[in-house]
């Protein structure tokens, strides 16, 4: 698979912008902290936006003032891509597009509370990661029509180059040399 993707971060990490560390460190749709430098993109630019936005205002309602983001294009050139967009795919793992695009948040939460609830999206990925996929093509819990990336950096070659103009490249180079 080669495509231009889009991620989208907040402007508060903009000293690592490109960076995975953070989904290292959280749960998220197709991953658990301290399973994957995960980089989660979108088919385009409003999807990455949609998709980067959405829990924080389900967090603090839809009138909540967003922060300010960075959306910047990645190039992909992936060789061993999970398409769960496809019906066939989903078949064949026994999975639905309602448990792919779900609330993954409380089903996460109640296994956290009782461990016995599944989470089938990390599930999924746990499985994508360790059988060395590059990468889970999955469809959108907000447009059935569009899709996301989840990209497993440990399992790629260098295969993910996010496009960044100068200035941009200038100010994270500034404020990487600056103390923290």
């Amino acid at each position: 698979m080669r495509a231009t993707v889009y991620r989208s971060s907040q402007l508060r990490h903009l000293r690592t912008l490109t960076s995975s560390l953070g989904a290292l460190h959280s749960a998220n749709r197709y991953s658990v902290p301290e399973m994957s430098h995960a980089l989660y993109l979108a088919d385009g630019p409003d999807q990455a936006m949609r998709e980067s936005t959405r829990a924080y205002q389900n967090d603090f309602g839809a009138n909540a003032i967003v922060p300010a983001y960075a959306i910047f294009p990645v190039t992909v050139d992936l060789e061993k891509v999970l398409d769960l967009t496809d019906e066939s795919t989903q078949d064949a793992l026994e999975t639905t597009l309602m448990e792919l695009t779900g609330d993954w948040r409380a089903a996460y939460r109640a296994w956290e509370k009782n461990g016995r609830t599944r989470v089938v999206t990390q599930e999924l990925g746990r499985a994508a990661f360790e059988g060395k996929w590059e990468a889970v093509k999955y469809p959108s819990a907000y447009n059935a029509e569009r899709w996301n990336l989840v990209v497993f950096s440990e399992n790629t070659r260098i295969a993910v180059q996010a496009n960044l103009p100068d200035p941009v490249l200038q100010a994270m180079m500034h404020l990487n040399s600056l103390p923290q």
